[in-house]
């Protein structure tokens, strides 16, 4: 009677104690539970409305990008130095749809102008050299902790600023509910909204299968098949 959540979370602490009781001896096999993790009908049907609903608007990203920009033109020196790092991996994250590990893992080789790719193959996590477009001084991938507090909510607190101003008519106050991912959805979302396919979306979005595409964003399929069902009236 449990939530899914709860099926997967309540086995985690005893699978941990029996795990470690084995590994010093004490045991000679981690038994197996048969809680039932798989989402039901209805769950599915709810996992997919909160993915639909975690994701940012078109006016809430425009008004991020506008207040990346002002940032990065700040009148405090200190903020201007700041976001003249930050403001083009905004932008990176918006136009490519890159989770925050790839993007803060991203090299400079991956970006390819000349031939108009952005080849991303690897995240924060990525063991090898590497020559990061968005690191430290020092090359290292910079710290969540440090994207969350400096970079993502002082760009939603100065969006909000500009929605109270009003000087732009799209400008909009901001979720505070949502991170770095919603830009992913907001990035897969406008791909089918320009009539990408599922194969497209599976390969821009760099998941393994389409069944994985799939199980993501099948609800931004939902209005074309409407749109299919009716193109076969007569």
């Amino acid at each position: 009677g449990f939530v899914r959540k709860t099926r997967k979370e309540a086995p985690r602490p005893m699978t941990a104690v029996l795990k470690h009781a084995k590994a010093v001896g004490l045991i000679s096999e981690v038994p197996t539970h048969d809680i039932d993790t798989s989402p039901t009908r209805k769950e599915k049907i709810r996992e997919r409305i909160e993915r639909s609903e975690k994701t940012y608007t078109p006016d809430e990203v425009y008004t991020m990008l506008a207040a990346a920009d002002s940032l990065a033109q700040d009148d405090n020196l200190q903020i201007r130095r700041v976001w003249a790092r930050y403001r083009p991996m905004i932008y990176f994250l918006v136009y490519t749809g890159a989770r925050i590990g790839e993007a803060r893992g991203f090299p400079r080789k991956g970006f390819l102008p000349q031939e108009g790719i952005v080849k991303i193959t690897q995240s924060a996590t990525a063991g090898h050299s590497r020559t990061l477009l968005f690191g430290t001084r020092s090359d290292h991938p910079i710290s969540n902790s440090n994207l969350y507090s400096r970079m993502l909510e002082p760009l939603k607190t100065r969006a909000d600023e500009l929605a109270a101003n009003g000087t732009d008519p799209r400008f909009v106050r901001v979720g505070r509910d949502r991170a770095f991912h919603a830009f992913r959805h907001h990035y897969a979302s406008r791909l089918v909204q320009n009539n990408a396919n599922l194969k497209q979306l599976q390969y821009l979005m760099g998941h393994a299968s389409a069944a994985i595409t799939l199980d993501i964003y099948a609800h931004l399929f939902e209005d074309d098949q409407k749109a299919l069902v009716l193109s076969l009236v007569i």
